[in-house]
């Protein structure tokens, strides 16, 4: 056992998956199951119904109509997607009481929203075809940092701020003051609530995309999508910001050729958010604290 596996062990507070999740976990192991079996399910929580239909209408889908129903919806993003939607869902509620003098939610979700949307624009540009799940890794990769922060919210922070003091990546100080990093501590909750190996997997090794056994295109797509989202003209040359180069050699995309891609992005968070029912801050994309 990992010392990040102890540490969700000891403190799993957080809220399991929900009863409409393992039913279509269900559904989707089943190679018979219907559109209605589908549709019956998710019409049992009335706000899911919204969350899907409007999410299906956002522009990260590109839908040729509107959208007006569940069957609709769901026929239009897939069974795959639909489960990313229902991931990304159970996440976001089951961190909504975090303390505002540690860690502002509304500043945390609109970064991992821009880390999503410029996943999933990289692997477009790789001819990903499962780009959908970029995105969801991206808006979860850094999941771990909520658990730790509702749990140990003063050790935590002070290895945030010793990070930024000392332009040293923030994953090796927490291992150095912790024993695991926040993307270890992602992981072992990703395992708890029983998503997917690969999702794991990405989400572990995305600070360091040399060291992942697989899933090496994934993986260094989140690596570079967070040093993206972090990038502003005051850290463009701070280390623990700056791709990698075997994340830039696995994906053959150049760093120059990156300038304009958060840019690109930021333009869809606001109508994306909503979709999520995410807060956003009031001003733009800022910094973590």
């Amino acid at each position: 056992m990992t010392i990040a596996n102890e540490f969700i062990e000891q403190n799993n507070g957080w809220k399991s998956q929900s009863e409409t999740y393992h039913r279509l976990r269900g559904l989707i192991a089943a190679q018979d199951s219907k559109m209605s079996d589908f549709v019956t399910t998710i019409n049992s929580d009335p706000s899911l119904v919204t969350k899907v239909v409007d999410f299906a209408n956002s522009p990260l889908f590109n839908p040729v109509r509107s959208i007006q129903t569940l069957e609709q919806a769901i026929s239009h993003l897939g069974v795959m997607q639909l489960k990313d939607v229902l991931l990304c869902n159970l996440t976001i509620n089951a961190f909504t009481s975090l303390p505002d003098n540690i860690i502002k939610l509304p500043i945390f979700w609109e970064n991992s929203l821009l880390c999503a949307i410029i996943a999933r624009i990289l692997a477009q540009k790789c001819n990903l075809q499962n780009s959908g799940q970029l995105f969801t890794l991206g808006l979860l990769h850094d999941i771990g940092h909520l658990a730790m922060y509702s749990v140990i919210p003063d050790t935590t922070l002070e290895a945030f701020n010793f990070s930024n003091q000392r332009d040293k990546p923030v994953n090796i100080v927490e291992r150095e003051k912790l024993g695991f990093d926040y993307a270890q501590v992602g992981s072992e909750l990703m395992q708890n609530w029983s998503f997917p190996l690969s999702y794991q997997i990405i989400t572990e090794h995305h600070p360091e995309p040399k060291d992942t056994p697989e899933f090496y295109l994934e993986t260094a797509i989140i690596h570079m999508a967070r040093c993206l989202t972090f990038q502003t003209e005051k850290t463009s040359k701070n280390k623990q910001f700056q791709i990698k180069p075997i994340a830039s050699s696995v994906t053959n995309l150049s760093i120059d050729s990156l300038t304009d891609l958060k840019e690109q992005a930021q333009h869809y968070v606001t109508e994306i958010a909503h979709c999520l029912e995410l807060p956003l801050p009031d001003s733009n994309i800022s910094t973590l604290k």
